[in-house]
Parts: structure tokens; sequence; C-alpha cells
């Protein structure tokens, strides 16, 4: 008998053993990911970590400073053998690794894969269609995955307007009102939005979409003229500009660790924050605000409707790793698109990134509804590979505009030109219109 059973024993080890190679050969032992150092990177954290309990398999994390992690990218995903499995990208960025063809189409792995219908897809940046140069769901392909939904958002001190009388404003003129009556420097400034050549391209978006300006006049259908030096554009930075000034001394110092610090000690009343925000906020050990504030959407014009900035996140997954990684990097994301992992993770102070978590989570701070709308309706304002030199050079131009260096209208038209110039060469199909008049560049 015990010689019967040692055999047993032994027929079903020597099959697994005859299994392993199969397996190791088809799926990654190990996978690794790079991604910047930001308020949602706890949050990931934690699910990652549930992930690799969960299934026994082996996500790592490089976190690197947001200012060093596109030269990282750029470095993997150019190389012969690429360093990283998957690699978080800036929404803003996407068109440089589509356009370049850096990234992996979801269908060469899983041919049947689709994204589950309450995931969002970010206005299609998920989808590139590479002949028309466009992200488009309906006849592009899937390259990436959502990551975290990260549009800003308006943070307002519930116990401060309760004082002052005041409820969440919805246009740019009740902003302003509740910016005049809020305002009490130092202790208290009224509004907060951050200014700096490398952050005011995100933050002015709101303002400058929501009227009908931006940089192109419709990008996802592949019209690339210019609209940078328009009426429309002006009026939107014009607004942002007087807003900035009204509500803090100087938005043009302000970076995003500032900003959050300014609002969790209690030395503002409002602020424009991105959605991971909410992390550092609500952790008692580094703010004194938990359940003092509340979050709506970001005010619109009179008239007109609220477009929002996208500052989502979505992972990639290289060209240049072995098929084994890609497919372990696929089986991650599908793991962290399901509702209860994407619960997990909003309650442990991530964002996440399906439209059907509002009464499923717990929220009691009743944050997901417009973290919902704002997503919905966020736009890139730069959707072309080239769009990292486009914020660069708009940045400064517009950080001029702030400082009073030089006028809305010559920030603008110096911009257009710039960006003209860049498409053009770059082989794009697109239009200048003329200069905005500028009495204050005549005048000097």
């Amino acid at each position: 008998m015990a010689r019967n059973h040692f055999f047993r024993i032994s027929g079903a080890a020597i099959l697994t053993m005859l299994a392993l190679p199969a397996l190791s050969t088809a799926y990654a032992a190990n996978v690794k990911i790079v991604i910047n150092q930001s308020p949602w990177l706890d949050g990931f954290k934690k699910t990652v970590e549930k992930y690799n309990h969960d299934t026994g398999n082996n996500i790592s994390i490089d976190a690197v400073p947001y200012s060093g992690l596109l030269d990282k990218i750029r470095s993997s995903v150019r190389a012969k053998d690429g360093v990283y499995d998957i690699t978080m990208i800036d929404i803003n960025w996407l068109g440089e690794f589509y356009g370049g063809g850096f990234l992996t189409p979801i269908k060469s792995i899983e041919a049947s894969y689709h994204l589950p219908e309450q995931v969002l897809t970010f206005g299609d940046a998920l989808y590139w269609n590479n002949a028309r140069k466009v992200f488009n769901k309906q006849s592009g392909d899937l390259y990436t995955f959502p990551v975290t939904a990260n549009p800003q958002l308006f943070y307002y001190r519930k116990d401060i307007y309760q004082k002052a009388g005041l409820t969440p404003p919805k246009t740019w003129e009740e902003l302003n009102e509740n910016t005049k009556k809020l305002h009490k420097p130092p202790r208290q400034n009224g509004f907060l939005i951050r200014g700096g050549p490398q952050d005011i391209v995100f933050d002015i978006s709101p303002f400058l979409l929501s009227v009908g300006g931006g940089i192109f006049k419709n990008p996802r259908e592949g019209d690339f003229n210019i609209i940078l030096n328009s009426p429309e554009t002006l009026r939107g930075l014009k607004y942002y500009i007087a807003i900035a000034k009204a509500g803090y001394s100087n938005p043009g110092a302000l970076t995003q660790g500032e900003l959050i610090q300014l609002f969790s000690t209690g030395k503002a009343a409002q602020a424009n924050i991105v959605a991971a925000g909410r992390g550092p906020l609500s952790n008692p050990d580094s703010s004194i605000v938990t359940d003092k504030y509340g979050v709506t959407v970001i005010p619109h014009p009179v008239g007109g409707k609220g477009v929002y900035a996208a500052g989502h996140w979505v992972g990639g997954i290289p060209q240049n790793i072995p098929a084994a990684n890609k497919q372990a990097a696929l089986d991650f994301f599908k793991w962290y698109e399901e509702q209860a992992n994407q619960v997990y993770l909003y309650e442990a102070g991530g964002v996440p990134v399906r439209s059907d978590l509002v009464g499923v989570a717990k929220d009691p701070l009743n944050f997901l509804p417009a973290l919902t709308e704002a997503t919905d309706k966020a736009q890139i304002i730069s959707p072309v590979k080239e769009s990292a030199q486009i914020n660069a050079l708009l940045g400064l131009q517009l950080y001029k505009a702030l400082s009073g260096e030089q006028s809305a209208e010559k920030a603008l038209n110096t911009a257009a030109h710039q960006v003209y110039q860049l498409l053009s060469e770059a082989g794009y199909q697109t239009q200048l219109p003329p200069d905005l008049p500028d009495d204050a560049s005549s005048k000097g």
C-alpha cells in the first residue's frame, strides 16, 4: 500500500513538473510598473498589494517624480528591450506614444477583449486611429486602460460657506462674488489655482474650453485649425487671470503640493484641485479639514456649459517587452477594472475609473457624483503627439500673461504662431487666423 501511494504522489509531482515549463514561458513571473509620485499613488499602491495577495502574481512599482516620468517612459519604450511592462501615462502625452507606435494594441494580445461598458473611456482617449491621428472609439483600436480619473474639481470649505451664508458657485459670476467675500489674506485665501509654466495649461483648460476656446477647432474629428488667438480663448484667459489674482497673491508660484497643503491646513476657502487631492485632504495625518470640505464641478460661464480638463492617467503596454509580460499586464488591468476592486481602490483613497460606483462605494463626502460628471465632460486640450511640446511653449506664454510680463493678446498671438509652425512642419493640415488686436503692445 505504501509503495502504491508513493507512486501516486510521484505521478502527480511529475505531471506538475512537466507543466511548469509551459506556464513559465506563457506567463511572466514579475511585472514592473513605472508611475508618478502623486496624490493618488497611495490608494493605487494599496490596490496593487491587494492584487498581488489575491492572485499570487507579482506587480512591482517604480514611483518617480512627475518631472522625470516622461523621460523614463521615452527611454524604456525606445530601447531594444523595455525596462517596464506597464507605463502610466499622463493623458496629455498620449498622442506621442500612440503616434510613435510604442504601445501594443490590446487586440494583438487578446483578440476578443473589450472594455466593460461601465469603464470610463475619457472621451475616446483609450482608442487610437493611426491613419487619421485621432482618438476615436468607433474607428480606432484600444491601446490603453484607464488607471485614475483625475479631472479638476471645485473644492470648498463647507463650514466657511455656512458661516458666510454662501452656496457652491455654479457660474463664474458666483465664483467671483464668493471669492471677494472669502479672501482674507494671509489667514484665509479666497481661491487657489495653479499658474506656473508647467501647470497653467491644465489649470486654465476649463476656462478656455467652456467658452469655445482652446488650441484646435475640433481635433477629435481631425480639424487642427488653430483657435488659440480667437476671441473665445481670449475671454477664457482674461477670466482665469482675474480670478487667479483675486484669490491668491502669487498664483504663478503655486505647485500642486503647495496648493493642497494650503487647503489642507485651513488657509484657503476654495480651490480647483485634481480629483486625486481627495486622498491627502481626507487623511487625518495630513489634513485638518478631513470632514469640512465639499466637492462639486468647476463653475462655468453664464449661458455656457461646463467643460473640464482631462487630467486622467492611463496605462499602456509597450511593444518592446516579451509576450508573457504583455499577457500578465493585461490580466492586471482586467482585474483592476472589476467593480469590487474599484470600490477597494476608492475606499483606499484612490480615484476610480468606473461610472457605476455611486451608491456602491462608501462615500461620506458625496464625492463620486461630481467626479462622474466632470469625467464625462472632460476634454484633452491638446490631443496630438506633439502635445508635450505644445504645452511647454503655451505654458510659458500664458505664464507671462498671468505675471503681467505681456498682454493676454500678445501671449495668445505668440503661442498661436508657434503652434502653427510646429504642426505645419509636422505635416498637419492647419490654418492660422489673424492676430488678435493688442492695444497694450501697440502702446508699448
